[in-house]
């Protein structure tokens, strides 16, 4: 199960009514105000959708103020009870201007990554760069989507993908390879194929909407 929200930042965002002090002061690194409110937005969904699956599954009401959402060394963002007990699940947060992405699933399902792009076109350096052969003849076979919209849904499913390994750009990005985009409603999430290094089991879905791309990538080695 894959819960996953997205949301812009909206009059109510008061920090004070889902962050801890300890978590108001790790966003105060933040000092770019439109930077700060990205996190905010990211924090707010998270512990929105953490609560909803906690209280699915336990017999106590949670409430954000019961969970803290930190940040690993590695930069990735972890849940655990404001006791400390660690929450059991895959976290990952995308954020793009106004606009920021997240999803959750049990630990035990996987390494889960989301990225949220803006579709704009690429240049054929950056396709040379980090898209594979395959991929480029990929992205020219598309009939549904244009070139710079299957361009970024590929690069969103590569980020995603570096998200769920958890390595970040340690990886070269083409070693994250898309092999199919399905075909699908528009707006809705469409399957895709990817293949992740070292994972023997990957599921992937891309989006897109107006002028986003949107994509998740669950992988288990």
């Amino acid at each position: 199960m894959i819960l996953w929200s997205s949301g812009r930042p909206g009059p109510g965002l008061d920090p004070g009514l889902f962050l801890l002090p300890g978590e108001r002061s790790q966003g105060e690194r933040y000092r770019h105000p439109g930077r700060h409110r990205q996190w905010l937005l990211g924090r707010a969904l998270a512990k929105q959708l953490l609560v909803e699956l906690l209280n699915s599954h336990n017999g106590r009401t949670w409430s954000p103020r019961d969970i803290v959402v930190e940040r690993s060394e590695q930069g990735a963002p972890l849940a655990r009870t404001a006791s400390g007990r660690p929450l059991g699940v895959s976290l990952s947060i995308s954020h793009h201007q106004e606009l920021a992405l997240c999803a959750l699933c049990p630990e035990d399902a996987g390494h889960l990554g989301v990225d949220l792009e803006r579709i704009e076109p690429r240049s054929p350096a950056f396709l040379e760069d980090y898209y594979t052969p395959a991929e480029r003849r990929l992205i020219a076979a598309q009939e549904g989507l244009s070139a710079e919209q299957a361009t970024t849904v590929l690069w969103c499913l590569k980020e995603a993908g570096l998200k769920a390994l958890g390595t970040g750009l340690k990886v070269n990005p083409t070693r994250i390879e898309t092999h199919e985009l399905e075909p699908g409603p528009p707006g809705e999430w469409n399957p895709a194929r990817v293949s992740l290094p070292g994972m023997e089991r990957v599921l992937a879905w891309w989006r897109v909407r107006d002028d986003l791309a949107m994509a998740m990538v669950l992988g288990a080695p």
